[in-house]
């Protein structure tokens, strides 16, 4: 009201049209206080100062698991999502793996009743040379 009363070149007229309009207007403003709380927000935001004080414990966790996987020898891409082409690749591998551990069984599993059959064979001779023996002992 100061500042409107001190004006230079205004009227008086124009003077008590402006302080009624400031009294009018701060009516309605005590009006709708009464009715229902108005908060007033400053130009400032919180939301970012809240943003960044996750910013550096994000960061720190984020260092701290780079380490780990630097420590362990892993890479990045070992602990991707599965995509179809890396997934298809997998199976193509562990399916050829797999045909090659059969085929492996398969070798021993011959080599092994090759040896039993010698195997047999030896101890049907090893019988009849204890038979022969204690023949000659009797």
């Amino acid at each position: 009201m100061k500042g409107v009363n001190q004006g230079e070149g205004s009227s008086a007229y124009d003077m008590a049209l402006i302080q009624a309009q400031i009294r009018h207007l701060a009516q309605e403003v005590r009006d709708l206080t009464l009715s229902k709380p108005i908060t007033i927000l400053s130009g400032k935001s919180d939301s970012g100062g809240s943003l960044s004080s996750y910013i550096l414990p994000a960061a720190a966790v984020g260092a701290l698991g780079y380490c780990y996987m630097w420590c362990k020898g892993w890479s990045l891409s070992d602990v991707m999502f599965v995509t179809k082409r890396n997934m298809a690749s997998a199976v193509d591998s562990m399916s050829k793996q797999l045909e090659q551990v059969s085929s492996a069984l398969a070798a021993t599993k011959r080599h092994l009743t090759k040896r039993l059959e010698n195997l047999d064979g030896k101890m049907d001779e090893q019988v009849e040379v204890s038979k022969q023996i204690r023949n000659e002992v009797c």
